[in-house]
């Protein structure tokens, strides 16, 4: 904070850059700077673009956090899309500080799923006719759209055009949650993914549940643009399958080193 101006800053890289929007010229601007990073914050909780989860909850459901990755109420760093009555939304987050990145930061994002409930309105998709009570992820398919970054020969990095890369793996963080209605079960794998795919009858071993949906959350540089792609999932569970592979939709989100205020 510049105790002259009353201009709050965040550390990005080798630079400092206003925590508040702010104006040179607007002087009374930058003098609430600390008391509008606040209001905004408060505000933003008040109207749900941020929420209240549990931290991790299947290993600390006693601990609860302020969760900072938007909501729908920000279309841009937010998407939500309905695949055969399962919800996915999907948001990011930018996180200056070179502790993470000689770049000055990363993007952190947040995969939040979920079988919806007769509750949910017209999106709602009845047992009977989705073909099944439960369903397990399986496997994830990313398209990362990412800027290159082109070094001159006086050695200083530029940034280039974009490029796309197709990243494939099983499960999430090595989990496989199951969804049912109102919440899930979480189960890993102790032989790691390969094992999983290998086996004739796969080993699970659960890992705790919750009600709501299941999160969980990853990183990526601070070159990506936007990220989208498919989680496959399998009607039953994976010990037991009911039907074939499908994938559901993960909608396009994206980065911003550039956001309004700074938490």
């Amino acid at each position: 904070m510049n105790t002259v101006t009353g201009q709050v800053f965040v550390q990005v890289g080798d630079i400092c850059r206003p925590a508040t929007p702010s104006k040179a010229e607007d002087a009374k601007n930058c003098r609430d700077s600390l008391l509008r990073w606040f209001e905004e914050h408060a505000n933003r909780l008040a109207i749900g673009y941020y929420y209240v989860q549990e931290y991790r909850p299947s290993q600390y459901p006693s601990i609860r956090m302020i969760s900072q990755f938007p909501t729908e109420l920000d279309p841009v760093h937010c998407s939500r899309a309905v695949t055969n009555g399962v919800e996915v939304v999907a948001s990011s987050l930018f996180v200056p500080g070179k502790q993470f990145s000689m770049a000055g930061g990363i993007f952190m994002y947040s995969i939040r799923m979920r079988l919806l409930t007769s509750e949910s309105g017209e999106e709602y998709i009845s047992p009977e006719r989705r073909g099944f009570e439960t369903c397990q992820l399986v496997s994830r398919h990313w398209r990362i759209t990412k800027r290159r970054m082109v070094r001159s020969r006086e050695g200083t990095s530029n940034m280039g055009d974009t490029t796309v890369e197709e990243v494939r793996g099983e499960g999430v963080v090595g989990e496989y949650p199951l969804l049912h209605e109102g919440g899930y079960k979480n189960y890993f794998c102790p032989h790691g993914p390969m094992e999983l795919a290998r086996a004739p009858s796969p080993e699970l071993y659960s890992h705790g549940e919750g009600e709501g949906c299941f999160a969980y959350q990853s990183c990526t540089d601070i070159l990506t643009i936007s990220i989208e792609g498919f989680l496959q999932f399998v009607p039953g569970s994976i010990c037991e399958p009911q039907g074939n592979v499908f994938d559901v939709r993960v909608a396009p989100f994206h980065m911003d080193r550039n956001p309004d205020f700074f938490y």
